[in-house]
């Protein structure tokens, strides 16, 4: 049986999403224990294709053992045995099943999960980092960008001409360890380091990707390491240490191990393995590593794509050891860390979840949680004319992370009734957008009505509207006019400053609503008082976005919307 409840506001999220800009999300209501850490990093693994851009599906294997909570919104791909040790969710009905599947679930897996809707750019990071004068430019690519965490001497920022040594007194910013800050690179980034402190680290990658193969990203260099993890293999007390130092990593493009001789350049020649100790995330595309071993005869284009390397001739075995992750990944695309080609290439996964990350989080500006929120979460007409309908609105928001898709929506009592007002496609809700209903009630006998309106969703509970109202014989006259012909218009339309709406009736009150393209009620004015030869209202955006907009222009008994374009 589906569970059902009534969904309450949260009013101090809605004001943080509306201030910082909503971007992405995942099913935090799955786990409550989780819904402290509203971001992304609560869970340990979160990937939208579990395929390449070449289109091959990447497998979870018997090499692999997850501790934290794992989603996909594409169908998880399984051989062998695999362990996972926490929740595992897709938002497909099933697993891929590959040869040997026998993988090993503490907790039943989760399937038809909301979708993650990961941004296109980390624009709560990028105006962050500007408010703390953390934010530096490449200038379209021609400079590269270094930053080096130096434990308790804080970090230095290092910048120097693309497609040049890297110049170690080009040094353009210094500051002591990071206390809450935001850094943002406008290009192409190369990190390393031992950190200490709270920060999120944001980069773009090189512009121009073409031609600088391999530099669309951020780039480690070698270990990213928090001053109190060990040394050997990033591992510390994450649940009785008390250490408060947390580090975010997000890239607009990729996040790369660089095939550096720290990092276990060819066949561990001069060291080995490399420290993760962050929450990562690849809005764009993924978490991987460079310079494949794809031999140049066979090869596919994610060594071109991804690299500058030259494949040995003849090529061998490149294994450089183990990426010791101690955090959260989080991908638009799940990217190889290991091949199969010569014998093995590339690295060994050891991920372990930062249990810290349950309850708090590094600044991502990446929301986790599936929220649909009704405002208001009740109607109430009251005392009402018999039939004569009076008209309410009511909207169902997306505070959170993951799309909403909307089964049905019904009533029980031909009494109510309901249209939407915008958009009118409302099966699926992206995050920050939201539906506007109007719902009318015209009573035949003086008695009280009731009913509800159920908004069914495919996943996660319904949402249920109490509707009330009362038949009123009071006050009624035989007479009552209501106007047959009427007219609103809006003009001009396309228009530039301002628009005026004119309707030609009299009615006591009018109400002026104008409506985004995603059905929000941006703006809404009463004219009180008798308009004996109709009236007009003058509406000027100002600095709102050109684009499509409606205005719903209400009287106590009908209503109208006509939609206006806004030329900015």
């Amino acid at each position: 049986m589906r569970l059902q409840r009534k969904v309450r506001e949260v009013h101090n999220m809605r004001r943080w999403v509306y201030s910082f800009g909503m971007v992405i999300a995942v099913l935090a209501t799955l786990i409550p224990a989780y819904a402290q850490n509203p971001f992304t990093s609560s869970y340990q693994y979160i990937t939208v294709h579990e395929t390449t851009v070449f289109g091959e599906t990447i497998k979870f294997w018997s090499e692999d053992t997850l501790w934290g909570p794992v989603h996909s919104n594409d169908k998880i791909a399984i051989m062998q045995s695999p362990v996972f040790f926490d929740t595992v969710s897709t938002s497909s009905s099933c697993f891929w099943q590959g040869s040997g599947y026998h993988p090993q679930f503490s907790i039943e897996p989760i399937f038809n999960a909301p979708r993650v809707a990961l941004p296109d750019s980390a624009i709560a990071i990028r105006e962050m980092a500007a408010q703390q004068g953390l934010f530096f430019i490449s200038a379209n690519g021609y400079y590269a960008s270094r930053l080096c965490f130096n434990d308790n001497l804080g970090w230095t920022l290092y910048q120097w001409p693309m497609g040049t040594h890297f110049d170690s007194t080009a040094i353009i910013a210094t500051g002591a360890p990071p206390d809450d800050r935001v850094f943002y690179i406008d290009g192409y980034l190369e990190l390393k380091g031992i950190f200490r402190g709270t920060a999120t680290v944001g980069a773009t990658g090189h512009p121009d990707p073409d031609n600088y193969l391999g530099y669309h990203s951020i780039r480690l260099l070698d270990d990213i390491r928090y001053w109190f993890a060990d040394p050997a293999t990033g591992a510390f007390n994450d649940t009785t240490g008390g250490y408060t130092d947390m580090l975010g990593i997000v890239s607009e493009t990729n996040i790369t191990v660089a095939n550096t001789w720290e990092n276990g350049r060819e066949n561990m020649a001069q060291g080995s393995d490399i420290i993760i100790n962050a929450a990562i995330v690849a809005l764009n595309e993924s978490f991987s590593f460079e310079d494949q071993n794809e031999d140049p005869a066979t090869a596919t284009p994610w060594e071109l794509w991804t690299g500058h390397y030259n494949c040995p001739s003849p090529p061998y075995n490149d294994e450089r050891g183990d990426i010791f992750l101690y955090g959260s990944v989080a991908q638009k695309r799940r990217g190889y860390v290991h091949r199969s080609n010569h014998n093995g290439t590339g690295y060994g996964k050891k991920y372990h979840f930062d249990a810290r990350l349950r309850e708090q989080s590094p600044f991502l500006g990446i929301l986790a949680r599936h929220q649909p929120v009704l405002d208001p979460e009740s109607l109430d007409f009251g005392g009402t004319p018999l039939n004569q309908p009076i008209v309410s609105e009511l909207a169902l928001y997306n505070e959170g992370g993951t799309f909403i898709d909307v089964e049905s929506i019904a009533l029980a009592n031909p009494t109510f009734s309901f249209s939407v007002l915008g958009p009118q496609d409302y099966s699926e809700i992206a995050p920050g957008d939201s539906i506007i209903f109007s719902v009318s009630f015209q009573p035949a006998e003086p008695m009280t009505y009731e009913d509800t309106l159920t908004i069914t969703l495919f996943y996660g509970d319904d949402i249920l509207v109490p509707l009330c109202g009362t038949g009123s014989a009071l006050g009624i006259k035989d007479n009552v006019e209501v106007p047959e012909d009427y007219e609103i218009s809006v003009f001009p339309n396309p228009f530039n400053d301002e628009l005026k709406i004119a309707w030609n009736f009299d009615a006591q009150t009018v109400r002026v609503a104008i409506y985004n393209i995603h059905g929000q009620q941006i703006e809404a004015v009463d004219t009180n008082g008798a308009h004996q030869s109709g009236g007009h209202y003058m509406w000027k955006p100002g600095n709102m976005t050109g684009g499509i907009y409606f205005v719903s222009v209400t009287a106590p008994q009908w209503r109208h919307v006509q939609k206006v374009i806004y030329l900015k």
